[in-house]
């Protein structure tokens, strides 16, 4: 007799491939960033600029009937999402500036956490003691992989970093509150956000031939695949769970930077990171068991 599908696994099993897919996509990021050589708000500009002319190009693209839903960008629910979009990348690169690398992963680990409360609150969603367990492992891969770069005095910084992880695991809420509505405009308005804010606070925003090809490289093309398929995965899993594989952005980074800089990463990243990667995969295998038990109840 053969098997009937399965409705609810199929759904969480989508969630987890796109937002996989676009973190992957996503991963690169660091080493291209470092590669570019121009300074913090003349990089802000251009990110902001490319990303959010590719993602409204690619929304009208897809299909001639997302060209209605721009005009949902200037409802609360896609304005919102703009500008915590924006603040998320603004206080990124911030946090970079004043503080250490390691700050900054270790404070964005709390990403989930955030996302946690604000489900919680928001929009009443329990969380799942699976996903508890999985943040908490989560974060202390994290803390094992920069470890020796902590430095706790650089408060501005740190606040910075603080309010990165608040503002994407808002963004992931509000996806979530509004799952039904495409929200790809909404993410390149926020880009041209970001776009504003670097050109008042750059001084020149001039750039090398090669450092123009690789913000083309990763602002039209990495960029928009990967926020394309992020900010679909809310629509099938929860916000903590977008937001706990995001995290998988800290183990792949320091291994695109080993294969293409030769710079080997410290015994104690790659145990970091196989932690946090053994982490997620088993949350995710956990997930997809867990919907294939409560659809056989239901039926």
């Amino acid at each position: 007799m053969t098997a009937l599908p399965n409705p609810r696994r199929n759904l969480h099993l989508r969630g987890l491939s796109l937002t996989a897919i676009g973190v992957l996509a996503l991963s690169p990021d660091g080493l291209l960033v470092r590669l570019i050589d121009t300074d913090s708000w003349t990089l802000l500009f251009w990110r902001g600029l490319l990303l959010g002319v590719a993602l409204l190009t690619l929304s009208a693209l897809l299909s001639p009937a997302r060209l209605g839903s721009w005009r949902r960008v200037w409802n609360p629910a896609g304005f919102t999402v703009a500008c915590l979009f924006c603040a998320s990348t603004v206080t990124f690169v911030l946090a970079l500036h004043h503080t250490s690398v390691a700050n900054t992963l270790v404070i964005l680990s709390a990403t989930p956490l955030f996302a946690a409360l604000f489900s919680r609150l928001w929009l009443a969603e329990p969380v799942a003691t699976r996903t508890w367990v999985a943040m908490a492992v989560a974060v202390g891969a994290i803390g094992l992989i920069v470890t020796d770069g902590l430095n706790v005095g650089q408060w501005r910084g740190n606040l910075a970093a603080l309010g990165a992880a608040a503002s994407l695991a808002g963004t992931f809420t509000v996806l979530r509150r509004h799952r039904e509505v495409d929200m790809l405009p909404a993410m390149g308005l926020g880009g041209l956000l970001i776009a504003g804010i670097g050109w008042s606070m750059a001084g020149s925003v001039a750039v090398g031939g090669t450092s123009l090809a690789l913000l083309l490289l990763l602002c039209v093309v990495l960029l928009p695949l990967a926020f394309s398929f992020i900010t679909l995965g809310p629509r099938y899993l929860s916000a903590p769970e977008v937001s706990l594989i995001l995290l998988l952005e800290t183990a792949l980074g320091p291994l695109w930077v080993w294969w293409w800089l030769g710079e080997a990463p410290p015994a104690v990243t790659l145990l970091g990171g196989g932690v946090l990667i053994l982490t997620l995969v088993f949350h995710a295998l956990l997930g997809i068991r867990l919907s294939q038990t409560l659809a056989n109840e239901v039926a």
